[in-house]
């Protein structure tokens, strides 16, 4: 038996909110869990990313990165949290995680920078380098699919491109979006699709990757339904954005991946400016 969870992080109540996603679109929260269960461990929590059973979760205001073990993500369990006394100069306000085979990146928006880390051992990242070569520009989202890393930029509404083929070695290869991005910040794939959250105009651009060097815009989607939404995710033929503005998730069905169908909102009860996104599975 396959079940699904879909983790939410709440950036203005230092929660991370669990839904049990078995059904995609009916979305049933199973908890929260945050400051007050784990005091000191939350403070701003944005980006989020897992491998295996272990859930990675970036701090904007105090400058870390928290880890948990979640084997049963109805009582998750604090590993460790990582901080800029760690890793001087390294987290600097982080609000994005992506992971490519054992490489997390973490993105650094002051620092115009994503910092390299590997997780070969999950539990205890080691820092291999920082990207900051000039071309970033206040990077948000981030996320991977093959060789490739992609990277928000919402300081010049474009997106950055980048080969990984060799993971903590990344090489920039373009970048793309002007004239089409807004403010850019979530970011995920489905196939040969990129989905660009733009959290200024709150809509969501789409764009054809089947040469990454090459990315060519699809549409824009503005179905009235986001508001100002930042981490994206997706299981399936189901897209998840998160809604900072309304504190609530959109559902899409994407069972056609250049044309998002809304399906519904959820979450008003339970999010508190949700921000990432993240999907963890257990079985199958």
């Amino acid at each position: 038996m396959i079940s699904k969870f879909l983790l939410v992080s709440n950036r203005n109540d230092n929660t991370i909110a669990i839904f049990d996603i078995s059904n995609p679109t009916s979305p049933v929260l199973v908890r929260e869990f945050g400051e007050v269960d784990f005091p000191g461990v939350f403070n701003g929590p944005t980006g989020l990313a897992i491998t295996g059973t272990t859930l990675y979760i970036a701090n904007q205001f105090d400058n870390s990165l928290v880890i948990f073990d979640i084997s049963n993500p109805r009582s998750p369990v604090f590993v460790s949290k990582l901080s800029a006394i760690d890793f001087p100069g390294i987290f600097n306000n982080p609000t994005g995680l992506a992971i490519a085979n054992n490489i997390l990146y973490v993105s650094n928006p002051p620092n115009d920078a994503v910092a390299i880390f590997d997780i070969s051992s999950p539990a205890l990242p080691s820092f291999v380098e920082q990207v900051d070569e000039g071309n970033l520009s206040v990077p948000t989202g981030l996320t991977t699919t093959g060789t490739t890393l992609y990277a928000a930029n919402l300081g010049n509404s474009t997106v950055e491109v980048y080969d990984i083929t060799i993971p903590p070695n990344p090489v920039r290869i373009t970048d793309f979006g002007t004239g089409f991005l807004n403010g850019p910040t979530g970011l995920t794939t489905a196939g040969t699709t990129l989905y660009v959250a733009n959290f200024n105009n709150s809509t969501m651009d789409i764009f054809d990757i089947s040469i990454p060097p090459n990315p060519v815009h699809v549409r824009n989607l503005d179905t009235g339904a986001l508001n100002g939404p930042e981490g994206l995710a997706i299981t399936d033929t189901t897209l998840y954005a998160a809604n900072f503005n309304n504190s609530t998730v959109t559902i899409f069905d994407i069972t056609i991946p250049p044309n998002p169908v809304r399906v519904a909102n959820f979450g008003a009860e339970a999010l508190n400016g949700p921000f990432g996104l993240a999907i963890f599975t257990i079985g199958g």
